[in-house]
């Protein structure tokens, strides 16, 4: 890949997003000025290739790199680091105040968590470093069904010694299971015999005052929990049974900052946790 001469259509839109985000008319504009010859078909092709591999992710119809996949490729992609450091790594969300939110769409799971991990990892880079991030999820199915990204995210923690705390609403076999992940010092895993909130589809990020929550698709949350519930021991069936589970139903994500909310559920799961020294 020669990204000081791109010719390639993967090239020129790696090269365009290095800079800034954009849109397909403005990737298609970029691409012709450099006398790559293509069609808008070609163009919405290879950024489903882009996007399936997590190299882009989508929010609206704005592309932007991710920033998983900047860290995972930070040798080869210095300049692209060095560009999206400088302009907040194109993250919309961290111009919210207080009291401001702004939601996203998206067609699945999978495309959900591209865009996911990626704002992850742009909040907890700009979150007090002292503060544990705090997660909950109904189950911690990404440790399987997306389960490169998840480790990345938790070494990348775990090797700048920075606290993840995550508690789980249920105590299935595979939820279990999932604990070997965690060291019990940085990376903490609590399961709540107790429900923690009604609705079953409901998942929740909190750094510092910014808060991500995520509303998945009833039917596919439905989906998941009869998978743990029916699945008492892990095998080389589970990643692709999760895996096609998440392929399908619409997820609403909402970022927001309320420093009064944030502190609120901090308490809330702050008590199964304990500060690593």
């Amino acid at each position: 890949m020669n990204m000081s001469h791109p010719t390639t259509l993967e090239e020129v839109i790696i090269e365009k997003l290095a800079g800034n985000t954009a849109s397909g008319k403005q990737l298609l504009a970029a691409a012709r000025n450099l006398k790559v010859t293509l069609t808008k078909q070609a163009l919405y092709v290879v950024l489903r290739r882009l996007l399936a591999t997590e190299v882009v992710v989508k929010h609206g119809t704005t592309y932007s790199l991710s920033n998983v996949w900047l860290d995972q490729m930070a040798v080869f992609f210095a300049k692209a680091q060095e560009r999206y450091g400088s302009q907040q790594k194109g993250a919309d969300f961290l111009m919210l105040g207080n009291g401001d939110k702004i939601s996203y769409s998206f067609k699945n799971l999978n495309e959900t968590d591209g865009f996911w991990g990626h704002a992850f990892d742009v909040l907890a880079d700009v979150m007090p470093a002292d503060e544990p991030i705090f997660i909950y999820n109904p189950h911690e199915w990404f440790l399987y069904a997306r389960q490169k990204n998840e480790t990345h995210l938790f070494n990348k923690l775990k090797g700048d010694k920075r606290q993840l705390w995550l508690t789980i609403g249920s105590r299935d076999p595979l939820d279990v299971y999932a604990k070997q992940f965690f060291d019990g010092q940085y990376l903490q895993y609590h399961m709540n015999d107790k429900t923690l909130f009604e609705k079953r589809n409901y998942y929740l990020n909190i750094f510092g005052d910014y808060i991500i929550e995520a509303t998945t698709d009833p039917e596919t949350a439905l989906h998941i929990d009869e998978f743990y519930k029916n699945t008492t021991v892990y095998d080389e069936n589970v990643i692709p049974a999760l895996q096609k589970i998440v392929s399908r139903g619409k997820t609403k994500l909402t970022i927001s900052r309320n420093n009064r909310k944030a502190k609120k559920l901090k308490g809330l799961f702050a008590q199964f946790f304990y500060i690593a020294k």
